[in-house]
């Protein structure tokens, strides 16, 4: 996102969470996200067959999940980042 400056006063554009998730999941060009079974369930043999998503639920943490799910859903290979990102913080918190 660019800065345009009018009449030596810069003006930062307009950005909302909305366009900032369909822009994150539109450079990523999937038409699903990929979600690995390990957040359901643990391995099988495993103590404790309950995967991290458990936390989540048990913890009412519905801003943590969808963190988690909007990072899983833009990142991947057809992004320019690869499969790392470069943005801002800012732009994750919207």
């Amino acid at each position: 996102m660019s800065h345009t400056q009018t009449s030596g006063t810069i003006q930062r554009p307009a950005a909302s969470g909305a366009k900032d998730r369909k822009y994150l999941l539109n450079r990523n060009v999937r038409q699903t996200v990929p979600l690995r079974k390990s957040l359901v369930q643990a391995l099988p043999g495993s103590e404790n067959r309950a995967g991290p998503l458990r936390e989540f639920v048990v913890n009412g943490d519905v801003r943590g999940l969808n963190a988690y799910l909007i990072a899983v859903a833009a990142t991947g290979s057809a992004n320019e980042d690869g499969w790392s990102t470069t943005l801002d913080s800012l732009v994750w918190a919207r």
